[in-house]
């Protein structure tokens, strides 16, 4: 539970700061909080059922870091763009 609430609070200072750098009203923190947890739900599932699978903790983290980094990138790469084409229609940003 730290560990996500330590990956929502960079997310989110992240996001702050890269909108301010650029001038853009920041208008999403729910949808960052959301990704930021699903996203941690994901790796600690797959650590959690590698260690009961027999691997140590350190052996479940990488084996989890290598099966997950790829689909977790390429989500957050497709929701930033989903987000981002948002900005070009008439829907009210989030």
């Amino acid at each position: 539970m730290f560990t996500t609430l330590v990956i929502i609070i960079f997310s989110m200072l992240a996001a702050i700061g890269i909108t301010g750098w650029f001038g853009i009203q920041f208008t999403a923190p729910t949808v960052i909080l959301t990704l930021a947890v699903t996203h941690s739900i994901h790796v600690m599932i797959s650590v959690i059922h590698g260690m009961h699978s027999g691997l140590s903790r350190y052996a479940a983290i990488a084996e989890t870091t290598k099966i997950n980094l790829y689909p977790i990138t390429l989500a957050a790469l497709t929701n930033v763009i989903g987000f981002l084409s948002m900005n070009f229609s008439e829907v009210p940003p989030f």
